[in-house]
């Protein structure tokens, strides 16, 4: 390599290493826009019980999809119910309003019975959450709801 090309060689390096640093972050948490992506219920944690949502447990395409479409409502569909609410987020702080099903099928599955009354009763107590790369977590005081990437 002749000397005078030496520096433009560094410099096409330390580019490289810029720009592929810029994109980097050491606290993942909350990095990812909850609303770019649907989320899977995957279990429910009250105090020190955790309830895992089995797969028989997801009756349809929509049973315990968690999706935001706009900035101000979500869907979190019950195991056979349409379930609706509205939401607003600042920083890791997050509040859910008014969380309804807006359909009346029942179940007499007893794991989709608790699900859906944990659902109905507890999501509202929800007050912050947490992203990772495929998880989204949603804590109240007293409960925990872990969704995966759907």
């Amino acid at each position: 390599m002749k000397q005078n090309q030496r520096p433009m060689v560094h410099l096409i390096v330390m580019f490289s290493l810029l720009f592929s640093l810029s994109g980097c972050n050491d606290d993942d948490t909350n990095l990812t826009d909850i609303t770019a992506q649907d989320w899977k219920l995957i279990s429910i944690k009250l105090q020190n019980e955790t309830i895992s949502i089995s797969q028989e447990s997801y009756v349809n395409g929509s049973s315990y999809i968690l999706r935001f479409p706009n900035s101000s409502t979500f869907f979190l569909d019950t195991s056979v119910n349409a379930a609706s609410g509205t939401y607003s987020v600042n920083g890791e702080s997050i509040e859910l309003r008014n969380y309804q099903e807006l359909s009346e099928v029942g179940t007499n599955a007893p794991e989709q019975l608790q699900i859906n009354d944990l659902l109905l009763q507890q999501l509202k107590d929800v007050n912050r959450y947490s992203t990772t790369e495929d998880k989204l977590i949603l804590y109240g005081d007293n409960e925990e709801f872990m969704f995966s990437r759907n």
